[in-house]
């Protein structure tokens, strides 16, 4: 019998496998895919030979994330910034702008008043987040929260939209209150926080270094294309069965799949109700990420944003010979030609319209049945109804995955180390601990 299982090779799992193999413990993974990565994947862009990553791949900055520059760090992985871009193009009531000096006259003061008015409630609110009662009625959508400040529609637009790309879903899904925790547990300002203007770090050669001196690290037995279908628990162990009926026993077990691919798999005894409430709705995340490859640009550092449909948020990545390599972010559900050719080029022409995509490389993650979705988006009333119960063990099962952590870094990769560092810790004290007082 092995000492854990862990469910799910991302970058959650990997570390998770890391900290107890490291630790002398026996560690089987299970990863449904054909590859490791999980909502991470590094490949290189069609004709250019430059890697790109199709999932996650900010790192964030070094004063705010502390635990995947560790990582970085503890391997000596070559980290690289994105360049510094300008306002190329930006779109508002419908109006394409080109000059940032040119802006409807009071759009800049007011968006400057939204924000310091955003932010001071985001501080004041870091003591309670963990508080329900104190922070229920901020945790309402988005939109209805900014409705509430006495915003001109424009700029309720505007931070509406910001909000949209940052946690890639519609404003009304969003939970104000994690917005609000973000802000005050990163110390970053609103329109920094979801513009991302500011340069931003990323693995120089891709996510995959990191989870390759992951793994190397873990020294796990691992197992690919073994989709998970039923996970069952006694007293003293851990029994994990695949679609293709292979069993597994352990001692423990770690789910580091995404919270929305939960409702996927059979547990017994059967989850908590608040996991089996989130997962059943799922996560609102499901923007789609592109990456173009485009020539005629009005700088090879190009960088837009308002436009309702298409592409709400565009930048540049990668300048190459062959072109800018950008990506692009946007709503699938309104424009579901995204992923396509023709639906780039329409999408960059809202912002540059003589601007050419030669090529375009992307996945959709909302199809994919081991992620269902995107990087996490927490919907309104998540935080104060069900709280801490989502990332909590139940008896001998961790839970580990960004979209588990409980700092306000869920849908960055720090937030995957942190959590799965969280589950292998708890794992190991499980280990330590005399059968006859676990706890199922």
């Amino acid at each position: 019998m092995h000492d854990v299982i862990i469910i799910g090779g991302g970058i959650s799992g990997a570390t998770a496998a890391r900290e107890l193999g490291t630790a002398g413990h026996s560690v089987v993974l299970l990863e449904a895919r054909d590859r490791l990565g999980g909502r991470t994947w590094t490949c290189t862009f069609p004709g250019t030979g430059t890697a790109v990553d199709l999932g996650g791949m900010w790192l964030g900055r070094r004063d705010t994330f502390r635990h995947i520059y560790v990582e970085a760090d503890r391997y000596h992985l070559p980290v690289v910034q994105t360049p510094s871009t300008t306002v190329s193009s930006l779109i508002i009531d419908g109006m394409r702008h080109t000059d940032p000096q040119a802006l409807p006259p009071g759009y800049g003061a007011e968006i400057d008043e939204a924000v310091r008015r955003i932010t001071e409630t985001a501080q004041a609110t870091l003591p309670y987040l963990h508080v329900p009662d104190r922070t229920r009625p901020l945790d309402v959508s988005v939109r209805q929260y900014l409705g509430t400040l006495g915003l001109s529609a424009t700029v309720v637009a505007t931070l509406s939209q910001q909000a949209s790309v940052h946690y890639g879903a519609p404003a009304d899904e969003i939970s104000a209150l994690y917005l609000l925790g973000e802000i005050a547990s990163r110390y970053t300002p609103f329109a920094q926080q979801t513009l991302a203007l500011d340069v931003l770090d990323s693995f120089r050669d891709g996510t995959k270094t990191l989870l390759d001196a992951l793994i190397a690290d873990a020294g796990a037995e691992v197992h690919l294309s073994s989709p998970v279908r039923r996970v069952a628990q006694t007293s003293d162990h851990v029994e994990v069965i695949t679609d293709a009926e292979e069993r597994f026993l352990a001692r423990t077990a770690i789910v580091a799949t995404p919270l929305n691919c939960w409702q996927g798999i059979d547990f017994s005894p059967a989850l908590h109700s608040a996991k089996q409430a989130v997962t059943a709705q799922g996560h609102a995340g499901h923007f789609a990420k592109v990456w173009l490859l485009a020539e005629g640009l009005p700088e090879p550092h190009f960088f837009a944003a308002g436009s309702p449909d298409g592409f709400q948020w565009i930048r540049t990545e990668r300048v190459t010979d062959q072109g800018s390599l950008l990506t692009g972010f946007g709503d699938p559900v309104a424009s579901p030609d995204l992923y396509t050719l023709g639906g780039a080029q329409k999408a960059l022409a809202a912002y540059a319209p003589a601007a050419r995509v030669r090529a375009v490389h992307s996945h959709d993650w909302n199809h994919d049945p081991y992620a269902r979705g995107t990087w996490i988006a927490y919907r309104p009333g998540w935080l104060t109804t069900h709280g801490p119960a989502i990332s909590a063990p139940e008896g001998r099962i961790a839970f580990a995955g960004g979209d588990t952590s409980t700092s306000y870094n869920a849908l960055w990769m720090d937030g995957a180390v942190e959590t799965g560092i969280r589950a292998a810790a708890h794992t190991r004290a499980l280990l330590n601990t005399p059968v006859s007082t676990a706890r199922v």
